[in-house]
């Protein structure tokens, strides 16, 4: 088993920035996402600057907490039911064109994106699946975040799940088998040396969930540490 430990949510603050800074240099991370709209961007941007060893992706965001770059409608908001969790085609370009502004906003700042995933994990919802796996063609960034989890989900919950993961691999999308997060990974004992999978671990280190907290010697020592990857060597 191979495992990427991502930490998402690199911009949104001064004290998550100093977290996912730490955390990488300490090699409790191999990866991370930047949100591109967040008001601490530059910051996690020269930062990236020291972690040659970790890869970055883009954390696509889309809810009425950060602004638009692209001046989205204010209708457009709150990813209400009917726009972005159902399947209103008319409404793809909008997300699309916000993506395609996020991503484009880190490629000017030198920014070697490894992959792409969403805030909220939005893009479990078909109609931001597609401008994922679009916007991803568009800037040949081909990998992305799972949405198959280690969790007990109705059988129709874990069917969609995967739909998803096999509609993003038909679309060429490279896909971790599964994502987790620290709490999940080892309570259900998921790590298995023998295993072949690839498995992401959310993280959100400086936030209110508290990851830190995870980061000991005895799980790095006795499970991760000869098996971290990150999104390039996906």
């Amino acid at each position: 088993m191979k495992i990427i430990i991502n930490a998402d949510d690199f911009g949104s603050s001064e004290k998550v920035n100093k977290a996912i800074y730490t955390s990488a240099k300490d090699n409790y991370i191999s990866s991370a996402t930047i949100m591109s709209i967040a008001p601490c961007l530059d910051e996690a941007v020269e930062m990236t600057k020291e972690l040659k060893h970790i890869s970055f992706g883009v954390h696509l965001t889309f809810d009425d907490k950060f602004p638009s770059l692209s001046g989205k409608p204010k209708y457009f908001d709150k990813n209400d039911i009917v726009n972005i969790k159902g399947l209103n085609l008319l409404k793809l370009n909008i997300i699309c064109n916000e993506f395609s502004m996020q991503i484009e906003k880190l490629l000017e700042k030198g920014i070697n994106i490894s992959h792409l995933d969403t805030h909220q994990h939005i893009h479990l919802y078909p109609l931001v699946a597609l401008a994922v796996s679009i916007v991803s063609k568009k800037y040949n960034i081909n990998k992305t975040r799972s949405v198959r989890i280690f969790a007990k989900k109705s059988i129709v919950n874990k069917s969609y799940r995967f739909l998803h993961y096999s509609f993003m691999n038909i679309r060429g999308n490279t896909q971790p088998a599964y994502y987790t997060n620290f709490p999940m990974f080892i309570d259900e004992n998921i790590y298995n040396k023998e295993s072949n999978d690839i498995i992401e671990i959310m993280c959100h280190p400086g936030s209110t969930f508290n990851d830190e907290e995870y980061f000991n010697e005895s799980i790095y020592t006795t499970q991760l540490k000869d098996s971290l990857i990150n999104y390039h060597n996906l």
